[in-house]
């Protein structure tokens, strides 16, 4: 890797390389104490701060990104919202006018006021072990930091690189190996009285998905299934498209949850999914209609009598999506 800003050009503008579902929202953004190179937005709303080096991995940038991450969060909403729409809009990064609405777009948390503590990512190529260890440590603390690691080779014009995930952040790991979990959905769940009817929900779900390969990816109030498959873009590269359905728990009113699907599952799924929201509004059951759910179709449900009451319809869709996506899993 000859430069640092080719690392960066690379990630930019294949922003899969730091993680499924990562937008990227702001390159060299000032902090006050330096610019940062690269910030996104997980699919769950989480900022990431990520902080990149081309020889290693010093241990200098771990003391970056935590001074970077602890500047952003010391910020209003009204303030990260226009740091970001000021530094976006070049080198890669889209124009991003209003990051409130844009946010809600594009995560399942929807409320900016509730993105949670910005996490950390070191990325490198060649991470040295004095790094990890402190991340270790700092993970442990409870801290959400990651650090990605690269090999980097060059064949002819042609620079190739390898990724390596040497220390995940707690969502990571869960949705690989399925468990283990730093973050437990079913603690909001009970602290909002929610928890049997978010329990139930997520019985019907993953038992509805039980005949393909699948994911889930905990993480604070809610518990997202994904279906991993393969995708051709046009120019032969394979990819990976995410296809979602959530449970969450509403956090503006107790006993209350909500199952929430990815607007490209509802897109591919036309027909199916409008035999499920009639089933789901004939028993009282609706849509969430705000401006910010446009990458996801809410369903509201204010009791257990209400879960056990939408079981068939929501059944009869996820046979209907393993079906469809079951032949392309990974």
């Amino acid at each position: 890797m000859d430069t640092e800003k080719n690392l960066e050009d690379i990630l930019a503008k294949n922003p899969e390389l730091l993680g499924d579902g990562v937008a990227l929202v702001g390159r060299q953004i000032g902090t006050g104490s330096g610019p940062l190179d690269l910030l996104g937005v997980t699919a769950d709303g989480t900022l990431v701060v990520y902080e990149l080096k081309r020889g290693g991995t010093p241990r200098d940038a771990i003391t970056q990104a935590l001074d970077y991450a602890s500047a952003l969060d010391g910020k209003s909403e009204t303030e990260l919202a226009q740091h970001i729409a000021e530094h976006s809009g070049h080198d890669g990064i889209p124009l991003i006018e209003d990051f409130a609405n844009w946010y809600a777009d594009h995560s399942s948390n929807s409320d900016l006021s509730r993105r949670g503590r910005t996490a950390i990512c070191c990325v490198g190529v060649g991470v040295d072990e004095a790094t990890t260890r402190m991340a270790r440590w700092l993970r442990e603390a409870g801290i959400d930091i990651s650090i990605i690691e690269f090999a980097a080779y060059r064949e002819n014009d042609k620079q190739l690189l390898a990724r390596y995930v040497e220390v995940e952040n707690a969502g990571q790991s869960a949705a690989r190996a399925g468990s283990d979990a730093a973050f437990d959905p079913r603690d909001r769940a009970d602290e909002r009285n929610a928890r049997p009817q978010f329990d139930r929900a997520v019985e019907i779900v993953r038992d509805g998905l039980s005949a393909v390969e699948h994911h889930e990816y905990p993480h604070k109030n809610l518990l997202r299934f994904w279906v991993p498959r393969a995708a051709d873009d046009g120019s032969g590269r394979r990819q990976v498209n995410i296809t979602g359905v959530c449970v969450r728990t509403d956090q503006g009113a107790m006993g209350q949850i909500y199952i929430v699907v990815y607007v490209g599952v509802a897109q591919s799924m036309a027909k199916e999914y409008d035999e499920m929201r009639e089933g789901f509004e004939r028993v009282g059951v609706t849509t969430r209609s705000t401006p910010h759910d446009k990458n996801w179709k809410s369903f509201h449900i204010s009791s257990f009598g209400q879960v056990t009451a939408i079981e068939p319809a929501l059944r009869k869709f996820l046979n209907d999506a393993a079906h469809r996506f079951g032949g392309a899993a990974l």
